[in-house]
């Protein structure tokens, strides 16, 4: 869930720090790369997404805590039945949107960086290697789709 937060951090500080081209001809002073309006279109809904995910991850740690917290009380009735359910279908179905989002936040980090973004000290590409095979742990993101499908799809009968 980290590399969407790694990614436009990364590359919204290069770019503010990154200074092209002159406001007008004849102009010496160089703006920042991240007032460029496609700048902003390729990093900020990656921000966007991450403090998204942000908010998420810490409403299901505080569910996911209480879910656990009742399972260790003992606790057996339809309602526990039904939360387990729940607590299922939202990190199956997270965790590909989590994973897809922060190897592609990665990849347009890389890119927005151009070419220094590919240098070992920008750290993107350690980041891109190390949440690549995210998107198969635990399972391929595809198949675990289809298990928050059918919980919703149960849910609808």
């Amino acid at each position: 869930m980290m590399g969407c937060t790694f990614a436009s951090t990364i590359a919204i500080r290069y770019s503010v720090a990154r200074r092209q081209f002159g406001a007008e001809k004849g102009v010496e002073n160089e703006i920042p790369v991240l007032e460029y309006p496609l700048q902003q279109h390729r990093l900020f809904p990656y921000l966007s997404a991450a403090i998204c995910i942000r908010i998420f991850q810490k409403m299901f740690v505080e569910r996911f805590t209480e879910y656990m917290m009742r399972v260790i009380m003992g606790e057996k009735t339809d309602e526990m039945s039904e939360y387990s359910k729940e607590v299922h279908a939202l990190s199956s179905g997270a965790k590909p949107v989590c994973t897809w989002l922060g190897v592609e936040a990665l990849a347009e980090a890389r890119k927005a960086c151009g070419g220094h973004g590919l240098m070992h000290m920008s750290r993107l590409n350690t980041l891109r290697d190390d949440n690549d095979p995210s998107q198969t742990y635990e399972g391929e993101n595809f198949m675990i789709l289809q298990q928050t499908s059918n919980i919703l799809l149960g849910k609808a009968s």
